[in-house]
């Protein structure tokens, strides 16, 4: 909501999103199965740019021990998620964020899930889905938001968001422009 306010007179932003979803498809509580996916893939051929928002759910995990079948679990489904929106749309431009800072001190953000996602650009484009790109907002959030705009160490509150949409911003005027 707040990127739409700041890019209304050049953009329209819709948010396809599903807080507490994961993209992986093999542990249950993924994306691909809500109403928000089928609407996404409904207005995929008018879509220019999609935001692939990554958080600590789609790294999440039951056994409490992630392995290397986690990592491929992982890969697999970004890359089945990439797919099919390519395949409605072949010219539309991906880029996927990886997950703000974690304050916290639990297990969510774990610096091998925030790797496997920066990762995953050049993962995807070796698989065929080219042009795929990589906005940090892991670094992003740590440089410009602070302890202060995250009240629950995981979430950031409205003025986190706010700069997080004017990062965003730039970057997608950017991306638009070549």
């Amino acid at each position: 909501a707040v990127l739409q306010r700041l890019m209304w007179q050049d953009y329209v932003v819709i948010n396809f999103g599903n807080s507490g979803k994961t993209m992986r498809n093999d542990l249950g509580n993924n994306y691909t199965g809500t109403t928000q996916h089928a609407a996404f893939l409904k207005m995929l051929k008018n879509i220019d740019l999609t935001l692939v928002m990554l958080g600590t759910n789609d790294s999440h995990f039951d056994s409490g021990v992630w392995t290397d079948d986690d990592d491929n679990s992982y890969f697999m489904a970004a890359f089945q998620l990439c797919r099919a929106m390519r395949t409605v749309n072949p010219d539309m431009e991906i880029t996927i964020m990886n997950c703000p800072v974690y304050y916290g001190s639990g297990t969510s953000g774990s610096a091998h899930v925030r790797n496997l996602q920066a990762e995953l650009p050049e993962y995807l484009n070796d698989k065929g889905i080219a042009g795929v790109m990589l906005c940090d907002m892991h670094t992003f959030t740590a440089e410009y938001l602070g302890y202060g705009c995250f009240p629950d160490q995981l979430h950031p509150n409205d003025i986190g968001y706010s700069i997080m949409a004017s990062g965003l911003a730039e970057v997608i005027d950017e991306m638009i422009a070549g």
